[in-house]
C-alpha cells in the first residue's frame, strides 16, 4: 500500500506540472483565436476630468456614439477600450485545439511513466516475484485525483468561482467550459453539470490505466507505428 501511495503522489505531481503547462496553452491559444475569430462589437468608454469619472458601454449596433464629442467639448479626457466578441465557430475551434494540445501534454507526462511501470511489473510477474495486477495503473490514477475531487466538493460547497476552477484544472478547461457555459459560480450549476465535471476529471485515471496496461502487456504504440512504416 505504501508503494501505491508513493506512486500516486508522483502521478499527482506530474498532473500538477501538466496543468501548469496547459494553463499557458489555454491563455496562448485563446488569445490567438480571439484575434483571428472575433470582431469589435462596441467600446467601454471612460471620461475623466479631475476627480470626476464617467464610465459607460457603447455598442456599435446602437449607432454613432455622440457622447464622446460632448464629453471632449466639456474638457473630459476620453479613453475607449474595444469590446470584442468571438464567433461560435471560433469558440468551438479554440476548444478543440486546446483540448488536443492538453491531451497531448498529459500523454507525454503520464503515459511513458505508467508504461514503464507496467512493463517492469510484467517482468516481476513472469519471474514469480509479484502477483498480476493489470489494473494497478487505474488504481494509481484514482488515488492521484482524490485531491481534485476533494477540491471539486469544496468548490461546489463554497460557491467557488468557476473561472478560477477552470484555470486550476486547465487540462479539462475546454470540457468544463462546455459544461458550465457562461455560468460564473458553482451555485448556479445543476447537479448534473457538477457530475459531468467530476467525470471529466477521470481523464488522468484513464491515461494512467492505458499506459500501465499496455506496458504490462508489452504493447508499444510507438514501436508498432515505426514497424508499420518500415515494413
Amino acid at each position: 500500500m505504501k508503494e501505491m501511495f508513493k506512486g500516486a503522489l508522483k502521478l499527482f505531481g506530474k498532473a500538477l506540472i501538466t496543468n501548469f503547462f496547459c494553463f499557458f496553452i489555454v491563455i496562448s491559444i485563446t488569445s490567438l483565436m480571439v484575434t483571428a475569430f472575433s470582431e469589435v462589437t462596441g467600446y467601454y468608454v471612460t471620461a475623466t476630468k479631475g476627480k470626476d469619472i464617467i464610465n459607460y458601454t457603447h455598442y456599435i449596433k446602437d449607432g454613432e456614439d455622440t457622447r464622446v464629442k460632448q464629453y471632449e467639448a466639456q474638457g473630459y479626457t476620453v479613453n475607449q477600450q474595444k469590446l470584442r466578441e468571438t464567433s461560435v465557430g471560433g469558440d468551438i475551434a479554440a476548444g478543440i485545439i486546446i483540448q488536443i494540445f492538453n491531451i497531448g501534454i498529459l500523454s507525454c507526462m503520464v503515459y511513458p511513466y505508467l508504461w514503464e511501470r507496467g512493463y517492469k511489473e510484467r517482468n516481476l510477474v513472469l519471474t514469480g516475484n509479484s502477483k498480476p495486477n493489470p489494473l494497478k495503473g487505474l488504481k494509481l490514477g484514482l488515488l492521484a485525483i482524490i485531491p481534485a475531487f476533494l477540491f471539486l466538493i469544496f468548490a461546489a460547497a463554497t460557491d467557488f468561482p468557476i473561472v478560477i476552477f477552470k484555470m486550476l484544472n486547465s487540462v479539462q478547461y475546454p470540457v468544463i467550459e462546455l459544461i458550465a457555459g457562461s455560468t460564473m459560480s458553482f451555485s448556479a450549476l445543476h447537479i448534473w453539470q457538477i457530475v459531468l465535471i467530476a467525470i471529466s476529471l477521470l481523464l488522468l485515471p484513464f491515461m494512467a490505466f492505458l499506459g500501465y496496461y499496455l506496458g504490462y502487456k508489452d504493447f508499444s504504440i510507438w514501436e508498432r507505428i515505426i514497424y508499420r512504416k518500415g515494413k
